[in-house]
């Protein structure tokens, strides 16, 4: 960093100032950083679904395969499914297995915004589901 100021912006002071300016920005900003943090909230029974893409061995081969991931963040658990696409009928596939072996459906389920089921983002959060996603969920 002191070599790319003193040749290309003139900079004359010295190394050493470029160091202890340095140091002390990290921990201005290492402060600032904690006070601004949020605990994370997890609550009970509630779950988060997105789909991922990991290398899996399949006859002495590695490739990489999109999975579902279903996790819990309140007890750290999760559950996958590993399927050869990320569209609508693997995710109500893996959702329906998932809910099936659980042997019950979470009382909120948090999906980012996986197209599979979202058509539209609109302002405020607001969502336009597909309608197969919303047939998917009245079935629950």
């Amino acid at each position: 960093m002191y070599e790319q100021l003193r040749d290309f912006h003139s900079f004359t002071g010295s190394d050493r100032t470029i160091r202890d300016y340095v140091s002390k920005r990290k921990k201005e900003l290492k402060e600032s950083m904690t006070e601004a943090a949020l605990p994370l909230e997890s609550i009970l029974g509630t779950a988060q679904v997105d789909f991922g893409t990991a290398p899996f061995k399949y006859d002495l081969e590695t490739i990489d395969l999109p999975y579902l991931v279903m996790s819990f963040p309140h007890s750290n658990s999760f559950y996958f499914q590993v399927f050869l696409s990320k569209n609508t009928e693997c995710l109500l596939e893996g959702l329906q297995r998932m809910f099936q072996h659980m042997g019950r459906v979470p009382k909120t389920i948090r999906f980012d915004n996986l197209s599979p089921a979202v058509n539209k983002i609109f302002s405020k959060g607001e969502r336009e589901l597909t309608d197969t996603f919303e047939r998917f969920v009245l079935l629950l």
